[in-house]
């Protein structure tokens, strides 16, 4: 998947003519191919998608079957976004981002292998839990906090650079407890991963790149750029077309994807294990 770079350009007529550096000439466009070549820049990435079983979904996806387009402005911890933007994000501040995008209650459902009747617990897809280690009136706060500025989240785009890399202190997105709900014991409190966050285990409502080296450098100069020119009428946008959800609206999860015979596979990359130089593609996901 690529991710475009959309140059917003003011458009006086049907036929345009660019100034060649250099020798003076003008080359014309005339046709839908030319202008696209003049207003699109590929950008590689490595897309975060979304993954779906029985207790529901997690990952990353678009907010609709719609592309996203939004500028792009770089992330420095603001409190707010005065309008949806597209947030170059860098690999240090990423636990601490997404870890303040918060879902609502809501979206915390018991996990399938804590409804298994032949070990005597019994519940309702639809039950509603709260682990016994969240915090809910912190949990609120933070929700009613950031509501306006995750609302405001088109989508992210993670930095890549191995100095960064090599400085930071350790960054894990599993949870602190992994896999607590196979413990052979009740007390899941231990941390066994300290460092660990559980974001790779929430559902985010938008898209998510790691760049490349080569594409973390031409964000930031357009981020830069943006920033420079913010009050321009004109300005360097993100175009998100990765629609990475199943075929039908409402399908959440894959007991009723699999009812409605309209999952479909998915394939993408794990962005949060591509930290290392190597940019080797790993293995394709399927939404069951």
């Amino acid at each position: 998947m690529a991710l475009k770079i959309f140059f917003l350009i003011l458009l006086f007529s049907f036929r345009f003519r660019l100034s060649l550096s250099g020798n003076g000439q003008t080359n014309s466009m005339e046709s839908v191919p030319d202008l696209q070549k003049s207003m699109y820049m590929v950008v590689d990435g490595y897309p975060c998608v979304r993954l779906v079983n029985l207790s529901g979904e997690i990952g990353c996806s678009n907010p609709g079957r719609d592309k996203v387009v939004a500028p792009i402005i770089k992330y420095k911890n603001k409190k707010e976004l005065g309008q949806p933007s597209a947030i170059l994000l860098s690999m240090g501040d990423v636990q601490g981002f997404f870890s303040r995008y918060v879902l609502p209650i809501s979206m915390f459902l018991r996990s399938p292998w804590e409804c298994l009747p032949e070990l005597g617990k019994f519940c309702s897809n639809t039950q509603l839990v709260l682990r016994k280690h969240l915090n809910v009136k912190d949990h609120i706060q933070r929700i009613s906090n950031d509501s306006s500025f995750a609302s405001n989240v088109a989508g992210v785009l993670v930095e890549s650079r191995v100095e960064i890399q090599h400085k930071l202190k350790g960054f894990s997105p599993a949870r602190k407890f992994p896999q607590a709900e196979f413990a052979p014991y009740h007390d899941n409190t231990y941390e066994w991963n300290p460092i660990g966050s559980g974001i790779m285990w929430k559902s985010y409502n938008f898209p998510v790149f790691l760049l490349s080296e080569s594409s973390t450098s031409t964000l930031q100069e357009i981020a830069m750029k943006n920033e420079k020119t913010e009050k321009a009428y004109t300005t360097n946008v993100a175009e998100f077309d990765v629609v990475m959800q199943t075929t039908k609206v409402g399908t959440h999860d894959s007991e009723s994807c699999l009812k409605e015979e309209t999952c479909l596979p998915l394939g993408g990359y794990r962005w949060l294990d591509q930290r290392g130089e190597s940019y080797a593609a790993l293995d394709f996901y399927a939404s069951i």
